[in-house]
C-alpha cells in the first residue's frame, strides 16, 4: 500500500514539497495541490520557478476549501452559494414550516427575533454537516435531549427536533439549487465516488491538518484511488490529530529526506500594551539580518498600531495578509453613529444633541470640502449646544431638531463680524449634511432603504473629502460597499420588521450593525515581499528566517473557547465535532511548526496582571530552565519608556501687576474664594479672576452641578412655606407634601430622560428620608430664619480691608437652646471640619492652612452671621447635610463658649493670613505643586512643557 509522506519541523515546508513534486517527474501542468490555505500557493510557484530558472505551466493550486468548490460546481453546475443572512432567512421559513416548532418560542419569533438565535443554530448544522454527522448518530443526540440536557426546556425541544429540521432545510436548499459550505460538503461527499476528475493526473494534498470529517473523508477516498498523494508536515508520533489521520487512512508514513535546520534562537518580550508592543517590533525589525520576515498577529486589532508605529518606520516592502475587523475602522464608527441618532430620535424629529454632535462631527463629516466655513460652523454649534455662545436658542439643549440646528447656525453666521455672506456657504453645506446623513434615514423603513442611504451617504464622503489618499481607505469603502450591496440583494431586505415605526427603526439599525460587525476586510495582498504580516492561519505550511509574534497571552495564543448559547457542553463530543483539546491542540500546532521552522524567533506578550503570558511561552521557558538545570535564567526584554517627571520649564508665577492687582484689591471675597485660594493660588488666579472653565461636554446626563442645584431648589421650596414657623416631628407628612409639590414643579419643564427620570426617583427618596432624619433628630423644635440669605459684610485684612460675602442655604433658630445653626447642603459625602484641628495648625502658615484645612467655609458664615446679628455674642453652629448618606458634619464639637471661640478665632487668624498673602503686592501667585495637581481641571496650564 502507498504511504503517507511526512515532512518533519526544522525544515521549509515548501522549499522540500517542491523537490518532493520535481522528483515525481510529472508534467507540472497536470497535477494540483491542495493546501489547508490559500497563502501557501504563491511561495510553491515561486519555489517552482526558481527551480526550474525557466517557464513553465504552473499546477492548478487548490486551498482545501477552493477544491471542495471546485468538486461541488463538476458535480453540481446549477447549484450556487447561498449568502449568509438568506441562509439564516430560510432556516427561519424551515422552522416556520415544521409542525415540531409549533408553540416552540423560536416558531413564534419573527425574523428580526430569530436572528440571534438562528445565527447559532444556522452555525451549528453547517457545523454537522461539515463533520459528515450521519442521522443515526442526530437521532441519539434528540434521544438525550428527550431526557433533557442541563438546559432551559426550549433548547432541549429544539435538539429534540434538529434532524427534522435539518432535513427540511436541506430539501429548501436543493428546492432553490442553493448550497450553504456545509450542505455543499454533504453534496460532494455523495457525488465524489462517479465524479472523474480528468482534469488531473495527480493530486497532492499539501500540510493537511485539522481537517472537517467530509475532508478527511474527500482526501481519503481520492488518495485510495491512486489519484493523490498526502504529504503531512510534522511527525504524527508528536501530534494525536496526525496519527488519528493516518489511522484513519489505514497507512504507514514515510518520512520524506530533508535537511533540518538547527534550533530557533528564541528571544522573549514583553510590553505594557499594544503600542509598546508595536514598539518592540520595531526594535527588532530594525536590528534583523536580511531574509524572509514575518510579523504574526494573533489579534488582528494591532495591525494599526503595528503599521503605524513599527512597519511604516522600515525600509523594508511588506504586504499584509489576514482580515481585519470593519468594527474598527471609522467607516463602521460612523455608520453606527448614524444608526444610533436615528434609533434615538424621538417625535416631531427630537434627537439627543449627543447624538447629533457624534455624526455631526464624525471626522469625515466635519472635514467635508463642501465649504471653508463648515468646520468652524460645526464646533461653534457644538460650543452652543454647551451654552457657551451667547443668546444661541439650543444652548443646554438635551435634544434638537435640525430646524432648531439650521436657526442657530443662521444666528451664528448674522453675528460672525464678517457678515453672515461669510458663513452662507457652510449654512448651506450644514443643510446638505442634515439631508445626507438625518433626513434621509427618517423616512427609512427596510434594510434596503437604510442601506441605500447609506450607500449614497458614503459615495459621498468619497467625492468630498481627501480619505481616498488614506492608507487602506480603498480597501475598507471597497468591503463597506460590497456589504451594503449584500444587505439590499437579501431576501428580507425589503421587509417591515415591526408596525410601530420606532421599533423598527430600531430593529432596522440593530440588524444593520450586528452584520457589520460580523464583517472583515480581507487584506489578502498578493505579491510575496521581504515582510509579510499575516495571521496565525496565514502562516501556515509557510517558514520565515526571522518571526515575530505579538499577543502571545493566554486566551489569544491559545484563543478561550467561546461558549455557544445553544448548544449544551458535550453535544460536539458526542456528535464527533472537534472539542476544545482539539481546537488546543490545532492552535499549538501552528504555534510549534512556526518557530521550529524559522531562524530566528521574537515572541512579545502583553505584560498585565489580568492577561499571562501563554502557556506556550511557559512551556518554552521550562524547557531552558530544565536543560540550564536552574530557575530564572531565560531573560526577557522588558519595554520601557523613560518618562521625564521633572517639568520642561518653571511652574507659572503669576505676577501682580496692575490688572490683577486692580481685580484683587476691588473684588468681594466669598468663602469659595477663599477655599480655592487655599487649594492653589494659581487655581484661584484661573477660575476666578480669569473666570476660565472646564470645557462643558454635551450630554443627555447630568453633570454635578446640574444634580446640585436641583437639589438646592427642591429643599429651598420645601422649606419656603414653613419659613417664621416652629417646626417639630409632627409636621413631617406637611413638609414631605411640599417637598413632593417642589420636586414635579423642579422637573415640569425638563425633557425626562433615563437619566433624569431616575434622578427623579432616587431625589425623592433621598430627600424622604432626609427630611425624617432631620425632624426626627432634632434636639428641639425649630424656627427657619432664612433660606437662600445673602450676606455681606467687611473684614479687616490689613493693610487693605476688603468685603465679604456669601449666600447661605438655611439658617435654624432653635428657641429652647437659643442657638442658630447655619445649614449648608451637600450633595456630596466628603467631611471638612476635622477633630483637633486648633491644636495641630498654624494658621499664621499658608503652607499649613493648605496641607491641613480642607475649608474656611462654615467659619465664614458664622463669621457673616455674627456681624449680622450684632457681634460675637450669640450662640452659632454651623453644620454640612450630606444628602448622599443622609449624615451631617458639624463645626463646633463642643458646646463649651470657650472652646468654641478658640476654634473660631483661629479659622478667622487663617482668614486674615490667606488675605495677607492675596494682597502682599510683592508675593506672586504660585502653585503648590502637590497631588491636587492631578486633578485640577487646569492643570495642563501649569505642567505641560
Amino acid at each position: 500500500m502507498r504511504p503517507l509522506y511526512s515532512i518533519p519541523f526544522g525544515t521549509d515546508f515548501i522549499d522540500v514539497l517542491a523537490a518532493f513534486i520535481l522528483k515525481s517527474g510529472r508534467p507540472l501542468h497536470e497535477i494540483a495541490v491542495v493546501f489547508p490555505g490559500k497563502r501557501p500557493a504563491l511561495y510553491l510557484r515561486r519555489r517552482l520557478a526558481e527551480s526550474l530558472a525557466g517557464p513553465f505551466y504552473s499546477p492548478a493550486f487548490f486551498s482545501i476549501e477552493e477544491f471542495v468548490d471546485f468538486l461541488a460546481l463538476k458535480a453540481y453546475p446549477s447549484y450556487s452559494d447561498i449568502e449568509y443572512n438568506d441562509a439564516i432567512w430560510l432556516l427561519h421559513q424551515a422552522v416556520l414550516s415544521l409542525d415540531e416548532f409549533h408553540g416552540h418560542k423560536l416558531g413564534g419569533k419573527g425574523f428580526d427575533r430569530f436572528y440571534y438565535w438562528g445565527q447559532y443554530l444556522f452555525s451549528f448544522i453547517d457545523q454537522i454537516d461539515g463533520e459528515d454527522v450521519s442521522p443515526e448518530r442526530l437521532r441519539s443526540l434528540e434521544r438525550n435531549a428527550e431526557l433533557g440536557y442541563d438546559v432551559p426546556e426550549s433548547i432541549n425541544d429544539l435538539l429534540t427536533h434538529v434532524s427534522a429540521l435539518r432535513e427540511r432545510f436541506h430539501a429548501m436548499l436543493d428546492e432553490e439549487g442553493l448550497f450553504t459550505r456545509g450542505y455543499k460538503y454533504v453534496k460532494t461527499l455523495e457525488a465524489l465516488d462517479g465524479l472523474p476528475l480528468d482534469e488531473f493526473s495527480h493530486i497532492y494534498f499539501a500540510g493537511p491538518f485539522g481537517l472537517t470529517g467530509v475532508e478527511k473523508e474527500i482526501t481519503r477516498r481520492l488518495w485510495k484511488r491512486g489519484a493523490s498523494d498526502v504529504i503531512l508536515e510534522g511527525d504524527p508520533a508528536e501530534w494525536p490529530i496526525l496519527n488519528r489521520l493516518v489511522s484513519y487512512f489505514g497507512a504507514e508514513v514515510e518520512t520524506i529526506p530533508c535537511e533540518r535546520r538547527s534550533p530557533a534562537e528564541i528571544a522573549f518580550h514583553s510590553g505594557f500594551d499594544t503600542h509598546a508592543q508595536a514598539l518592540k517590533c520595531l526594535e527588532v525589525l530594525e536590528k534583523s539580518e536580511p531574509g524572509k520576515t514575518a510579523v504574526v498577529l494573533p489579534l488582528s486589532e494591532a495591525l494599526f498600531p503595528l503599521l503605524t508605529f513599527a512597519v511604516d518606520r522600515v525600509e523594508t516592502p511588506y504586504n499584509i495578509s489576514l482580515g481585519y475587523p470593519l468594527e474598527r475602522t471609522p467607516v463602521f464608527d460612523l455608520i453606527a453613529n448614524v444608526a444610533a441618532a436615528q434609533t434615538a430620535m424621538r417625535e416631531r424629529g427630537y434627537y439627543p444633541a449627543k447624538s447629533y454632535l457624534a455624526v455631526a462631527l464624525h471626522p469625515f463629516v466635519k472635514n467635508l470640502g463642501l465649504d471653508e466655513g463648515l468646520r468652524n460652523l460645526l464646533l461653534t454649534l457644538e460650543r452652543a449646544l454647551a451654552g457657551d455662545v451667547f443668546g444661541s436658542p439650543v444652548a443646554l439643549r438635551a435634544f434638537v431638531t435640525l430646524t432648531d440646528m439650521e436657526r442657530a447656525a443662521r444666528l451664528i453666521a448674522e453675528g460672525d463680524e464678517a457678515g453672515s455672506e461669510n458663513l452662507k456657504g457652510a449654512l448651506k453645506a450644514l443643510v446638505e449634511i442634515h439631508t445626507l446623513f438625518f433626513r434621509a434615514f427618517e423616512k427609512a423603513k427596510t434594510l434596503y432603504d437604510f442601506a441605500e442611504g447609506l450607500g449614497r451617504l458614503l459615495d459621498f464622503i468619497l467625492r468630498n473629502t481627501p480619505v481616498r489618499a488614506y492608507v487602506l481607505s480603498g480597501e475598507i469603502f471597497t468591503r463597506a460597499f460590497e456589504l451594503l450591496d449584500k444587505i439590499k440583494g437579501a431576501r428580507f431586505s425589503r421587509e417591515i420588521f415591526d408596525p410601530r415605526e420606532k421599533e423598527n427603526r430600531r430593529t432596522v439599525s440593530d440588524f444593520l450593525l450586528q452584520f457589520l460587525k460580523s464583517a472583515s476586510l480581507p487584506f489578502d495582498t498578493r505579491p510575496i515581499e521581504p515582510l509579510e504580516i499575516i495571521g496565525v492561519l496565514e502562516s501556515r505550511n509557510l517558514s520565515f528566517d526571522t518571526v515575530v509574534m505579538l499577543d502571545v497571552n493566554e486566551g489569544v495564543m491559545p484563543q478561550s473557547r467561546k461558549i455557544d448559547p445553544l448548544v449544551p457542553l458535550g453535544v460536539y463530543d458526542k456528535l464527533g465535532i472537534p472539542s476544545t483539546e482539539y481546537q488546543e491542540e490545532i492552535y499549538r500546532y501552528y504555534f510549534t511548526r512556526l518557530i521550529e521552522s524559522a531562524r530566528h524567533v521574537h515572541l512579545i506578550y502583553a505584560d498585565a496582571e489580568d492577561r499571562p503570558r501563554s502557556r506556550y511561552i511557559e512551556q518554552l521557558i521550562w524547557q531552558k530552565e530544565k536543560a540550564a538545570g536552574a530557575l530564572d535564567v531565560v531573560p526577557v526584554d522588558r519595554t520601557t519608556v523613560r518618562i521625564r517627571l521633572t517639568p520642561g520649564r518653571a511652574l507659572p508665577a503669576v505676577e501682580k501687576g496692575d490688572e490683577v492687582w486692580n481685580a484683587l484689591t476691588t473684588r468681594v471675597y466669598s468663602p469659595s474664594d477663599i477655599d480655592d485660594y487655599i487649594r492653589c493660588p494659581v487655581f484661584f488666579y484661573f477660575g476666578r479672576i480669569l473666570r476660565f472653565e472646564e470645557r462643558k461636554e454635551v450630554s443627555e446626563e447630568m453633570d454635578v452641578m446640574d444634580r446640585g442645584h436641583i437639589i438646592h431648589q427642591i429643599l429651598f421650596h420645601t422649606f419656603l412655606p414653613f419659613k417664621e414657623r416652629e417646626i417639630d416631628p409632627s409636621m413631617y407628612e406637611a413638609l414631605k407634601v411640599s417637598m413632593t409639590d417642589a420636586l414635579e414643579r423642579e422637573f415640569r419643564h425638563r425633557v425626562i430622560t433615563g437619566e433624569f427620570y431616575m434622578f427623579k426617583k432616587l431625589a425623592f427618596f433621598k430627600l424622604d428620608a432626609f427630611l425624617r432624619k432631620n425632624l426626627g433628630e432634632a434636639p428641639a423644635p425649630f424656627i427657619v430664619k432664612h433660606l437662600e440669605a445673602p450676606f455681606d459684610s467687611p473684614f479687616d485684612a490689613a493693610p487693605i480691608p476688603v468685603r465679604l460675602k456669601g449666600r447661605v442655604d438655611r439658617i435654624d433658630f432653635c428657641p429652647g437652646r437659643d442657638e442658630y445653626t447655619i445649614v449648608d447642603y451637600k450633595t456630596g459625602a466628603t467631611r471638612e471640619y476635622p477633630r483637633g484641628l486648633l491644636g495641630k495648625t498654624d494658621f499664621d502658615s499658608i503652607e499649613e492652612i493648605h496641607r491641613r484645612v480642607p475649608s474656611f467655609q462654615l467659619p465664614l458664615y458664622v463669621h457673616l452671621l455674627r456681624q449680622s446679628l450684632g457681634g460675637p455674642s450669640q450662640r452659632i453652629n454651623g453644620k454640612l447635610l450630606f444628602l448622599k448618606n443622609n449624615q451631617e458634619e458639624v463645626l463646633f464639637k463642643t458646646d463649651e463658649a470657650g472652646e468654641r471661640d478658640a476654634l473660631q478665632e483661629g479659622y478667622m487668624r487663617g482668614v486674615s493670613t490667606v488675605f495677607t498673602h492675596i494682597l502682599d503686592r510683592s508675593l506672586s501667585l504660585r502653585p503648590f505643586d502637590d497631588l491636587s495637581c492631578a486633578v485640577c481641571p487646569f492643570n495642563l496650564l501649569c505642567h505641560v512643557s
